[in-house]
């Protein structure tokens, strides 16, 4: 019986070390030719917003929400790299829920979300389409009312 109990135990924490974490991907992929890496804390976020006139106060509490936003832009990328990227996505941990998936002829789009209770504590927005890959994540504290206010953003 101790037997069996520690092959369990050992087959789960092989599986739990396995998962692939955001940060993986941003570390694989920021050094590959043509690869743009940017990470913006929300000092620099807010003074964007600060200096922006294009959002009304609802939308800029909403975006005081954000701790931080990662891009990662991959160009000119071969399909194999696009390969590795969205099975990486796919690889993430359980915490990370399915919000959209979509694919249309080349074009290939997906948002996951990590929760906290209620709230969302992160999103994964990866867009994929004529060889160029971004992945953006963005981290805080928000709702699905910020979200809905910080997509008229562009944000």
């Amino acid at each position: 019986m101790k037997k069996i109990l520690l092959t369990l135990a050992l087959a789960l924490t092989c599986c739990w070390a396995s998962a692939t974490t955001v940060d993986d991907i941003f570390n694989k992929f920021k050094t590959y030719e043509n690869a743009q890496f940017m990470n913006l804390p929300q000092e620099m976020l807010q003074m964007a917003m600060a200096q922006s006139q294009a959002t009304d106060e609802t939308q800029k509490k909403a975006a005081e929400k954000i701790t931080s936003i990662d891009l990662l832009q991959l160009d000119k990328a071969d399909e194999a790299t696009i390969k590795q990227v969205t099975d990486m996505v796919n690889d993430l941990d359980e915490t990370y829920e399915d919000l959209v998936r979509a694919s249309e002829e080349g074009t290939q789009a997906i948002i996951k979300m990590k929760r906290d209770g209620e709230k969302f504590a992160e999103m994964i927005i990866i867009a994929i389409e004529n060889g160029e890959c971004s992945v953006i994540r963005m981290c805080g504290n928000f709702t699905s009312d910020d979200l809905e206010k910080l997509s008229h953003m562009g944000l």
